[in-house]
């Protein structure tokens, strides 16, 4: 190995890590202590320390000596020093450094057009904090009702506004009754603040402001945080003594620059709400991050750390570190009882489930419910009759409700597949857009995150695959569009056996990170007699796995244009009238399996046709629910 790239591994900061998966540290001020592994240690002798760049290690009895981290590694795990070096470099460049340069090579961002947010110096903020120190209510009520003392609240900055204004509603009851203050900062900077009322379970967002992690600057591999939802659940976590970060809530879509941050720690301790909804935010974000990532679970009756606190403080902190090693002890997300299941389900009707997958068209809408961890197999008599564009519209559709989207199409470019995007958007000919009219359709699609992307090195379903979990990891989206399948398959010996191995992963990519998918297929070549007739979910090209497997399956007819004045052709092959058919559907919506949708080629849109279609799930044949 070239010596530049050994000098460029030892001033990695990333080397804190060979360090901290094998040995338990606390921090000593700059550095780090632990107890010597190379000989017997009683108190804590061997250290970590920052030189000229490098972390460094020595041990204080001054008889285990000194050196890199590549000389740690080396004597640690009794290997030669080529092999050290070799386990440094693969430890240091880990799954997520790794997964985040390839994500962002390949996928960008179309649309979430935001304004500049508004920042604050902490001398600005400081006003606030005066404020909670000429308080006595407020002091007070952070006391008795959230057991945080006044000093905890000094070192995390919390502050008090009597009169919110119009930031608590023009018409508030309580805009002038008092407001706690609780900043997020961010390299001595304050990017967001949100109020808590104190005589009512309210809270408010400083408008202008970010969204913003509570906690999380500074992070570094020798902490292991306690992740929460709630920032006075953090609150008494730091004032117990441990690393605590907060999200804003538990319906907040992280973003990859706020996974990072999470990643810049050594271990995660995720400690959300015990009610179903932090439990399913929590869930996902396990499987998401995965290494060093684990799961706590509060005792019953107790609904988050603060409840827990406020039930017995004295206890409160030998309790957190029980569920803690409980926590290390149960390393595997996705795995729950049918009881529990039950239990936390709030709702009997699916079709009101709020992370189900909508569909702009009511008859389509109310076909089927698929939830997170669903796959949709879509297909369509011929090619060109629209799948790509009937996935984008449930995209954009989504996107628009909160939803996070990634979209990798091996055969439009980003900048084609953002063509279809402006037009459905804007309503517009897709061949007459202009240069504006890609930005006002960015604007229209105001914060929506919404990722497309592709990649023509890969050669193998293996590597998409592999490319798409990385994204999937450190984009956190909701919804998953595949387009094609037979496609990514087509480079091998034998495409349907890796179709068929491809859909099952598919299936473990939704369920692990709780996802809906899209998976768009292509039909077998018809024989003469059958060309242009409907298709059944037994057409779909490839491996039977791609209609078996799925948890529905749709298929898209149009007739052929069969009269037209040849002196003015049509600009499609196809009637733009549209046939959709569910072909499966495991958990049946209460519509008919049979829809009919409008297609506007030019606008890349499907529209809805205002009558009601005939019930006619039987003549389909379509496939028995499981």
């Amino acid at each position: 190995m070239a010596e530049d790239r050994i000098e460029q591994i030892k001033h990695e900061p990333a080397t804190l890590r060979c360090y901290t998966s094998r040995l338990q540290f606390r921090r000593l001020g700059k550095d780090y202590e632990a107890n010597c592994p190379f000989h017997e240690d009683t108190r804590p002798s061997f250290q970590v320390f920052e030189k000229d760049g490098m972390w460094m290690w020595k041990c204080q009895s001054g008889g285990c000596g000194v050196g890199n981290v590549v000389q740690f590694v080396e004597r640690f795990d009794h290997i030669a020093f080529a092999a050290a070096m070799r386990k440094v470099e693969d430890e240091i460049g880990s799954s997520w450094e790794n997964n985040r340069q390839q994500v962002e090579t390949t996928f960008r961002e179309f649309g979430g057009q935001t304004a500049e947010k508004i920042v604050y110096s902490l001398e600005q903020y400081a006003k606030l904090e005066t404020a909670l120190l000429k308080s006595p209510a407020a002091r007070e009520w952070l006391l008795t009702k959230r057991g945080i003392t006044f000093e905890t609240a000094q070192r995390l900055h919390f502050g008090f506004r009597q009169d919110l204004g119009k930031i608590a509603g023009q018409d508030s009851r309580i805009a002038d009754k008092g407001w706690i203050a609780i900043p997020c900062i961010v390299g001595g900077k304050v990017v967001s603040i949100e109020y808590r009322s104190i005589v009512e379970k309210d809270f408010r967002r400083q408008p202008g402001m970010n969204t913003a992690l509570m906690g999380a600057d500074g992070l570094d591999p020798f902490d292991v945080i306690l992740v929460t939802e709630g920032k006075f659940d953090a609150a008494v976590l730091e004032q117990a003594g441990f690393r605590a970060v907060s999200l804003p809530n538990a319906s907040t879509k992280l973003t990859p620059e706020m996974r990072d941050q999470l990643k810049a720690a050594g271990t995660i301790i995720l400690a959300g709400d015990s009610d179903p909804a932090g439990e399913a935010a929590m869930g996902k974000l396990w499987a998401e991050l995965q290494d060093n990532t684990y799961l706590l679970k509060w005792p019953d009756g107790c609904k988050d750390a603060n409840d827990l606190f406020l039930k017995d403080p004295a206890g409160f902190r030998e309790t957190v570190e029980r569920l803690i090693r409980e926590a290390r002890g149960t390393p595997m997300p996705n795995v729950t009882s049918l009881q529990e299941a039950m239990v936390n389900s709030q709702r009997t009707n699916m079709a009101d489930h709020p992370d189900r997958l909508h569909f702009p068209w009511k008859s389509v809408d109310q076909m089927v419910n698929l939830l997170p961890g669903s796959v949709l197999s879509l297909f369509a008599t011929n090619t060109g009759m629209g799948k790509t564009t009937f996935a984008m519209n449930i995209a954009v559709h989504e996107a628009r409700r909160g939803e996070i989207i990634l979209n990798y199409s091996e055969e439009l470019a980003p900048e084609e597949y953002g063509n279809l995007v402006a037009a459905h958007v804007l309503k517009k000919d897709r061949n007459l857009l202009t240069q504006e009219d890609y930005a006002l359709a960015a604007q229209m699609l105001g914060q929506a995150r919404f990722y497309i992307g592709r990649n023509l090195d890969l050669r193998t379903a293996d590597e998409v695959l592999d490319l798409i979990e990385a994204a999937m990891r450190r984009l956190g989206p909701t919804l998953v569009i595949i387009d094609h399948l037979h496609i990514i398959v087509r480079n091998v010996a034998d495409p349907v056996k890796a179709q068929d191995n491809a859909m099952k992963r598919i299936l473990q990519l939704a369920a692990r990170y709780r996802a809906k998918m899209i998976v768009i297929g292509q039909p077998r070549k018809a024989i003469s007699q059958n060309r242009g007739k409907r298709v059944h979910i037994t057409d779909a090209k490839g491996a039977a796995s791609f209609g078996d497997d799925a948890h529905a399956v749709i298929a898209i007819h149009r007739d052929l244009v069969k009269h037209f004045d040849p002196a003015n052709p049509p600009r499609e092959p196809y009637e733009p009238k549209t046939e959709i058919h569910l072909q499966k559907g495991r958990s049946q919506g209460t519509g008919n399996a049979y829809a009919e949708l409008m297609f506007f080629g030019s606008l890349a849109s499907f529209e809805q046709i205002c009558y009601d279609a005939p019930p006619v799930q039987a003549e389909l044949g379509m496939a028995a629910s499981n």
